[in-house]
């Protein structure tokens, strides 16, 4: 059994838990030595529909459902959405549209105004019909987990705050980080950050006063998701330094 505290940001093996009130019990399968875990989403017109949703503690997005479950239901017709540039971390090179599902429910945990990606993409993982989507660190790490792999269950302890709002990037960056600096891998045009003239493939060596060599990519994504924020950038373009300010807003 793996217990994995985000909070503290440790994981621990363990031969032995206890089950209190406070916790969740979510039973879990196998699809290509992947668990497996049934998901329930709600339509804007309050249809629930049901999925097979892969456990992905790796993926920074909530939750992403792949093409033919999308397709199958209408999300892209009966959401509102943006479409970002392909991001690389669900699926490889994969494109998705970004909105907000009104709710969820992952055995008897419920959540709602969900952020959700839309898979567009025609192979891979999220082109299968196998599965329906993938569950990801944004949604798993509200929750303290036991995955106990020898009864196929997962433990979910509820954090101080796990139901607090999801939010979106609000700066239209997607950011990588190369040694010491933080590198823009994509620019949203129609973003704060387009708008103010970044480019894919600027290098940002300061956010905000502060050298990027003393910033994670969490702190930075973190800040990129409050609105109304002031983010002034020093980034390297072709041998020069140029600086770029602009206001987070919310796109989705």
């Amino acid at each position: 059994m793996v217990q994995i505290d985000f909070g503290k940001r440790r994981i621990a093996l363990t031969d032995a838990y206890t089950v209190t009130g406070a916790q969740h019990v979510v039973p879990f399968t196998w699809w290509n030595n992947l668990p497996i875990v049934n998901l329930t989403l709600t339509l804007p017109d309050d249809t629930k529909v049901s999925g097979r949703f892969i456990v992905d503690l790796g993926a920074n997005a909530a939750v992403g459902v792949t093409t033919p479950f999308a397709r199958a239901h209408g999300m892209a017709e009966t959401l509102e959405t943006i479409a970002p540039p392909p991001v690389t971390e669900m699926g490889g090179g994969s494109r998705f549209l970004v909105g907000r599902m009104p709710g969820l429910r992952l055995g008897g945990i419920q959540l709602e105004d969900v952020v959700i990606g839309i898979s567009a993409n025609t192979e891979g993982v999220f082109a299968s019909t196998e599965v329906d989507g993938l569950i990801g660190s944004e949604l798993w790490r509200r929750f303290n987990l036991v995955l106990d792999y020898a009864n196929q269950v997962i433990v979910l302890e509820p954090r101080a705050g796990w139901n607090a709002p999801f939010e979106y990037d609000m700066s239209g960056l997607m950011l990588g980080r190369d040694g010491d600096v933080f590198v823009a891998q994509t620019v949203m045009d129609t973003a704060p950050a387009g708008e103010s003239g970044m480019r894919a493939g600027d290098r940002i060596v300061r956010v905000n006063g502060k050298p990027s060599s003393a910033l994670t990519v969490d702190e930075v994504r973190n800040l990129f998701k409050q609105p109304g924020r002031s983010v002034t950038l020093v980034v390297e373009r072709a041998g020069e330094r140029l600086e770029i300010a602009f206001t987070t807003r919310r796109l989705v």
